[in-house]
């Protein structure tokens, strides 16, 4: 996949998507918690699933990302019998791999790499070490771009992306929400969104964006889902293994998101 960055003021060119500094940090809180789901599933650092996420996509505003939930730039291959999408990148319309939503997208580039025997080298560095991820990355043939470490690398560091491990780095759980979730805070910065707005930080108290409340169901411990989430993500929360959650709720699917108004059981 072809990627590109350069600084003009308060944007950044990604893939060729001119990108306001506030929608990469949009993207960051937005993906922070199924990156490390993804970390802790298949040992790809979060930090860099999160860098390579907003280069390739365009903060999720590429056109890969927004018709075909392609966040990775992941071509088609061999090994592809799902659906597909048409896109001029190296070469006029190479074929390039198609997700239902955007949490497949992330899966997909973790199992990319973990199966892939050319990135294999790359398991054997901790998950702090970004460094020799991203250069490693750019050894095996990632990207066409002869920058791509050096561009992986300025987007952890500029965005201090790697205190991600360290538990620092804002998530949706960790949002400061004021007026019913109307109005939440973040960074230092005045960012307007659909569903929420951002303002300026003035050290408000921090409160969780709440994605499910939990709830007694027939004298049964549950939770009701209150806001779309992937059964990962529930378990990850909860803090129980994925196939308990699955046994004891037998609607559910692994990778898809449990829609609104959901009772799930707790094991």
């Amino acid at each position: 996949m072809k990627s590109c960055y350069v600084l003009i003021v308060s944007f950044f060119l990604l893939n060729n998507c001119v990108v306001a500094q506030h929608s990469i940090s949009l993207f960051v809180i937005k993906y922070s918690s199924l990156a490390k789901i993804e970390e802790q599933r298949t040992g790809v650092p979060a930090t860099i699933t999160l860098a390579q996420g907003i280069l390739e996509s365009g903060a999720g505003l590429s056109e890969l990302a927004v018709n075909a939930n392609n966040f990775f730039g992941i071509k088609c291959g061999n090994v592809w019998f799902d659906s597909i999408y048409y896109h001029n990148d190296d070469t006029l319309q190479e074929c390039f791999r198609m997700y239902k939503n955007d949490t497949l997208s992330f899966i997909d580039h973790s199992d990319f790499l973990k199966n892939k025997k050319r990135y294999s080298s790359l398991f054997l560095f901790s998950k702090w070490d970004y460094i020799n991820w991203a250069k490693g990355l750019q050894i095996a043939g990632y990207a066409t771009n002869p920058y791509y470490a050096v561009l992986l690398i300025s987007l952890i560091e500029k965005f201090k992306l790697y205190e991600i491990n360290e538990g620092k780095l804002l998530t949706f759980d960790t949002l400061i929400i004021k007026n019913n979730g109307v109005n939440v805070e973040f960074l230092n910065d005045s960012i307007t969104s659909t569903n929420f707005k951002i303002i300026n930080n003035k050290g408000t108290q921090t409160a969780a964006l709440v994605y499910f409340e939990t709830i007694d169901f027939n004298n049964t411990k549950a939770v009701f889902i209150l806001r779309k989430i992937t059964v990962e993500a529930v378990a990850f929360r909860l803090n129980i293994e994925i196939n308990s959650l699955l046994d004891y709720n037998k609607n559910l699917v692994l990778h898809e998101l449990i829609k609104e108004g959901t009772i799930v059981i707790i094991p």
